[in-house]
């Protein structure tokens, strides 16, 4: 009898202390910040460098690479929403000068969990001091103009990498060229998709 009291006793002891330590873990924190890189492919072109081997080399709307830093919040259950402040641009080089077509992107995606490894979102892109600059041509500026993204991510299991692939709906009218307005609405495509690499903390 002594025994199964003592047995009994030791068994609630240890739910108590299992259910303390659960008790103590800390609940994952609702807001995250995170940086990313990706590489886009897409848009018209927008400028190309003729090379002496007859090589040549693109500059598209939609291209190549960006970089920037987010912060994600879980709103409601399965749904998160992301902001993204980043630089994305495309670029051609040679030894007299080069060319870049660059903007500033802000986005805000909603996200929601399919599962604790795949996300899917829906969400807008503004796109500012969208410039196209030329050591060949004149420079030329293109309005500010907001997008869609098309968003998948994928989270690695137990770390703080995410995967995105997305595509975004985007296109740029035309300000100026040098100095002088343009007067005739000119529109450049700038759709692309994109391959996206996120490190959360």
């Amino acid at each position: 009898m002594k025994k199964t009291i003592l047995f009994l006793t030791l068994a609630g002891l240890s739910q108590f202390t299992y259910a303390a330590e659960e008790a103590e873990q800390p609940s994952p924190s609702p807001i995250k910040f995170g940086l990313y890189a990706g590489l886009t492919y897409g848009g018209d072109e927008v400028g190309k460098l003729y090379y002496e081997d007859d090589s040549t080399e693109r500059v598209k709307a939609g291209g190549l690479y960006t970089v920037g830093a987010s912060l994600s919040a879980n709103v409601w259950q399965q749904v998160d929403v992301q902001v993204n402040l980043g630089y994305h641009a495309d670029s051609a080089s040679a030894s007299n000068g080069d060319m870049t077509f660059s903007r500033v992107v802000f986005e805000a995606i909603p996200y929601y969990r399919l599962n604790e490894s795949v996300s899917l979102g829906l969400g807008l892109t503004l796109h500012s001091n969208v410039e196209f600059d030329s050591d060949f041509t004149e420079d030329a500026t293109f309005e500010s103009a907001t997008g869609v993204v098309l968003s998948g991510k994928y989270a690695l299991a137990n770390t703080n990498s995410e995967f995105e692939f997305r595509f975004v709906s985007q296109e740029y009218t035309l300000e100026k060229v040098g100095s002088f307005n343009v007067i005739q609405d000119y529109t450049v495509d700038a759709k692309h998709l994109g391959v996206y690499y996120h490190y959360m903390f």
